[in-house]
């Protein structure tokens, strides 16, 4: 029998090679880049660190402390608001860049609210509380996907994703994490934007944070915190934004930023 050696185009291997690459876990490590202190003393846990482009500012805000305080940085982690009380504890935090303003979940309110914010960014007061959707912040900390208008949350190995102004059952997909379940952050998750490896959950025990793909649920990537004296929250405490993942130090009371 005489076998023929059939030529393999560009265009073909290319695609092999995409098929092999994609099944393939992507390692690498993640510096320290950034650091938000905290002025005085705060009793919580981190919740979220947000990043207003408009105003280049950054907010931060706490789980459980009392006033629920939020306070606001300037891109280089200078401090540009001591502190304002919201009045809410939030469970998820955004900056809707249509709106110009700051929304969110928090326990207090069974609907998502929105604040408002000066020309210099400063947030200034809750101007609307609006339905649609079912408060998961007995979850933990959601996650703003603007592109999608939708808040995604992670608990028990599934990511439900809620529709910000629709009153409809959030959609669920299951993250492949049983090799690390019971070694991650299990209430607070981050959208990274990032094609294939769209959510990503925090390894506490082994400090690094595992990205999976939104569309199979397959661990696609995993980032080692290149930081010996890193912050390791084991609930809540972290969040992405501005290109940067943020873990709260809640000793030191400041987040710290790798990319």
């Amino acid at each position: 029998m005489k076998y023929i050696a059939l030529p393999i185009t560009l265009f073909q291997f290319g695609f092999y090679f995409e098929q092999i690459h994609s099944q393939q876990v992507v390692v690498r490590n993640l510096q320290h880049k950034a650091t938000l202190k905290i002025p005085q003393q705060i009793h919580g846990d981190g919740g979220a660190v947000v990043w207003n482009p408009r105003n280049k500012v950054y907010y931060c805000t706490f789980l459980g402390a009392t006033g629920c305080p939020m306070f606001m940085y300037d891109s280089g982690g200078n401090v540009s608001l001591q502190k304002a009380e919201i009045g809410l504890d939030c469970r998820a935090l955004w900056y809707n860049a249509k709106q110009g303003c700051l929304e969110g979940s928090a326990s207090e309110v069974e609907e998502y609210f929105s604040m408002g914010i000066d020309a210099g960014g400063t947030p200034q007061h809750i101007i609307n509380e609006y339905t649609g959707h079912y408060n998961m912040f007995e979850m933990g900390m959601g996650s703003w996907v603007s592109g999608k208008d939708e808040v995604w949350y992670y608990s028990n190995r599934f990511v439900h994703r809620y529709k910000v102004r629709k009153d409809s059952e959030p959609v669920l997909f299951e993250l492949e994490i049983d090799d690390h379940y019971f070694d991650v952050n299990a209430f607070a998750m981050v959208y990274t934007g990032f094609r294939g490896a769209e959510v990503g959950l925090y390894d506490y025990v082994k400090n690094r944070i595992l990205l999976f793909s939104k569309r199979s649920g397959k661990l696609k990537r995993i980032l080692n915190i290149d930081h010996l004296n890193s912050p390791r929250p084991s609930s809540a405490g972290f969040s992405f934004s501005n290109g940067k993942f943020w873990l709260y130090d809640n000793a030191e009371r400041m987040w710290c930023g790798y990319e």
